[in-house]
């Protein structure tokens, strides 16, 4: 598929049907769309939830998966600075077993 073609699938949301049209796999618009479907439905299943419009419980939503997001972004901030921290290490590492092979081949050499 091209990436300018849309793939377009109806799914089902807090138990409304909805419409979904994207660039995006199939399966992938599936997964988004279940993943929020799950969020309204924990929400859902919570005491305070209950007589609640659905106007607070997509806000609920909305803040959920905004949190969701922005603690993936400090997971990957986290990731990226201990990879940093490995490439350091292992260009000092690499370093130091160059230095370690020329010595050991200086010291057979000298052996001879």
């Amino acid at each position: 598929m091209l990436m300018s073609e849309k793939n377009k699938i109806n799914v089902v949301i807090d138990g409304i049907s909805n419409t979904l049209v994207g660039v995006e796999s199939v399966e992938y618009m599936q997964k988004v769309a279940a993943y929020i479907d799950k969020k309204y439905s924990d929400i859902r299943s919570m005491d305070f939830s209950k007589g609640m419009s659905i106007q607070n419980i997509s806000i609920i939503a909305s803040v959920n998966v905004t949190d969701d997001y922005f603690k993936e972004i400090l997971k990957n901030r986290d990731y990226d600075l201990k990879i940093s921290e490995l490439m350091k290490e292992n260009i000092i590492l690499k370093d130091k077993l160059e230095k370690l092979s020329s010595e050991l081949l200086r010291n057979r050499k000298n052996r001879k």
